[in-house]
């Protein structure tokens, strides 16, 4: 996907915006880290030149740290966000006890995705941006395109999270406050 594609997303809902997060981005992001985890072992044990360790160190550090944050995605944030976005339907301030703790999670969140982009920038630096050398090995080949579509789809991942769910989670904090802030004034 483009990134002149993303626009649509800004139409999406916040149900919409979990369930495309975890089914384009979570689900691709698991296939590619999967794949790459077996030809990056490959290569460490066929491959003694002095990037494929440090590549295989790297790429480790980032696959947990990027398993950890869908797995907080998918089992705390999206789960409320939908709870929350389906209640919002029959909007009621008491509703939403949680709002707020649910959008300061997700931009700590946010936040911690530097993690992962300064590792992705070291993959890309130990891989010569994805280029192999000349007479690589088909893995070797392989591998580095599969980083080049992992670090491609995490960026979109993070723009959207960053760009639209957290600013349409942030809004609809707003509204509830302000709702709230308006019932208090006419008792």
């Amino acid at each position: 996907m483009a990134k002149q594609d993303l626009r649509h997303l800004k139409s999406f809902d916040i149900i919409e915006l979990c369930e495309h997060l975890s089914d384009q981005h979570h689900r691709s992001e698991k296939e590619l880290l999967k794949n790459i985890d077996g030809k990056i072992n490959t290569l460490s044990k066929v491959d003694r030149s002095r990037n494929i360790p440090r590549l295989h160190r790297t790429f480790h550090l980032m696959a947990l740290d990027l398993e950890q944050h869908i797995g907080i995605e998918e089992r705390i944030i999206f789960p409320f966000a939908v709870k929350m976005a389906k209640k919002g339907k029959t909007f009621h301030p008491g509703n939403f006890p949680e709002l707020h703790t649910v959008v300061m999670l997700m931009m700590k969140l946010c936040r911690g995705q530097e993690n992962i982009l300064e590792k992705i920038a070291g993959i890309r630096k130990l891989t010569d941006h994805y280029n192999a050398p000349v007479g690589s090995a088909p893995t070797r080949k392989s591998c580095y395109e599969e980083l080049q579509q992992l670090d491609c789809d995490i960026q979109q991942h993070f723009f959207i999270e960053n760009n639209i769910l957290l600013k349409k989670l942030e809004e609809f904090e707003w509204m509830v406050r302000l709702e709230e802030s308006a019932k208090s004034n006419l008792n």
